[in-house]
């Protein structure tokens, strides 16, 4: 087989998605790239953030505990959600419209230490996110086709980090724009290919067979619901990738960007439901590994081929959008105490590797035989969802000494200028 064209196509994306190369690329362009988007590029955009493995774990977990009517409620309110937090975040793109990064919302209410601190907070609470797109895709690769967990997570770490660390947001731009075209191409084929192999009322008459997953909702498991519903907005507006990004959307454009992107969530989980739906009534467990093992039984190697591209895609991109956004503010700070951006853009070259190199040690300690996940998860988000709502309620409220700047130091300030 002749490789030569292959090989032509591959340094073709390569000069594609990094497009830098060999130019003066200053930090503006790492963090933001190059222009600002409209409605359709900034909704994909934002659904490459949005979308992630935390949302396939809860939704079917959901499904298992209490029916299919959870899952459906969890994905309609969810989608009500981000359409609230496009809301929030036109309103603070109108207050603070010179703000271009999250360093610049944050200074312009907290001291460097108070801005520092939040910052540091953020990391803490996005370490998880972090360790668990690795291990879920290590887990499946080794459970399902042998490949040992150690090589799939390091394969993972180091691609995420390099095309990430290296690309800046043009690469992340780009990338996401075609993945989040291929997910929405595979939601839509594999619901119809599935179903038109056995047909809907075959599935349905079957589906009958197993009456919890049809149950209503009950009032008394309302608390479970809605704390994992408030885990799922926590995650969201302390996803620092996801503040990052509103401020690369036209202001006018943002409300509508976050409205498509709800639309298109909604429809995403209601597709990876739907396809487990079916997998339950063949007889498999409700959980991520019945579709890819459904599919690998079948031996509908087309199916599972999409299928696993779109599940590495959606991890591996989650995984990036939040590395670029720690590595730009890194940048930020950086470029404070330098004017040599190209060295500190290498420095920052360096910091998202040594991100992905610390991940990958750390994911080694943990395989998702050995942990479970969504307590893993209710656990950690409750701790940082606490801890937030304590922080803000003290700099917004409260106006801690040494931490928030007082409107009268500002004003001082200003007189002296």
């Amino acid at each position: 087989m002749d490789w030569s064209f292959l090989n032509l196509i591959l340094i073709y994306l390569i000069f594609w998605v990094f497009q830098h190369i060999g130019t003066h690329l200053t930090i503006r362009n790492y963090i933001f790239g190059t222009s600002t988007f409209g409605m359709s590029i900034g909704a994909l955009i934002l659904l490459s953030h949005l979308l992630n493995g935390q949302m396939m774990i809860i939704s079917l977990w959901l499904m298992k505990q209490y029916g299919i009517w959870a899952s459906f409620l969890y994905a309609i309110l969810s989608a009500l959600g981000i359409g609230w937090i496009g809301r929030l975040a036109r309103k603070i793109r109108t207050d603070m419209d010179h703000s271009e990064t999250l360093i610049d919302l944050l200074t312009k209410r907290l001291s460097s230490k108070g801005t520092l601190f939040i910052l540091g907070f953020l990391l803490i609470g996005s370490i998880q996110f972090f360790l668990l797109q690795g291990i879920w895709i290590g887990s499946i690769m080794e459970k399902l086709f042998s490949v040992p967990y150690g090589l799939t997570v390091a394969i993972f770490f180091l691609a995420a980090s390099v095309l990430a660390g290296l690309g800046g947001f043009d690469a992340i731009r780009k990338m996401s724009i075609l993945q989040m075209t291929f997910v929405l191409f595979v939601a839509m084929f594999l619901p119809i290919s599935i179903f038109l192999r056995k047909g809907i009322d075959t599935t349905f008459q079957e589906l009958q067979h197993i009456p919890h997953l049809l149950a209503p909702l009950k009032w008394e498991d309302s608390t479970v619901f809605s704390i994992i519903l408030i885990i799922t907005f926590f995650s969201w507006i302390t996803d620092i990738s996801l503040w990052q990004r509103f401020f690369s959307i036209k202001p006018a454009k943002i409300s509508s960007s976050f409205n498509l992107a709800a639309f298109s969530w909604f429809s995403l989980s209601m597709a990876f439901v739907t396809l487990n739906l079916f997998t339950a009534t063949e007889g498999f467990a409700i959980n991520i590994f019945s579709l890819p093992a459904y599919l690998v039984a079948k031996k509908h190697h087309l199916i599972l081929l999409l299928f696993m591209l779109s599940v590495f895609s959606v991890l591996m991109m989650t995984w990036m959008t939040r590395l670029q956004a720690f590595t730009s503010l890194f940048l930020v700070i950086r470029g404070r105490y330098s004017k040599h951006s190209r060295d500190i853009i290498q420095e920052g070259y360096f910091f998202s590797l040594g991100i992905g190199f610390f991940m990958f040690l750390f994911s080694l300690l943990f395989k998702q035989e050995e942990i479970d996940t969504i307590h893993f998860m209710i656990v950690w988000n409750m701790v940082i969802g606490i801890s937030l709502f304590v922080v803000l309620f003290t700099l917004y409220f409260l106006k801690i000494i040494k931490i928030v700047k007082n409107e009268q130091s500002l004003a001082k300030k200003s007189q002296k200028e």
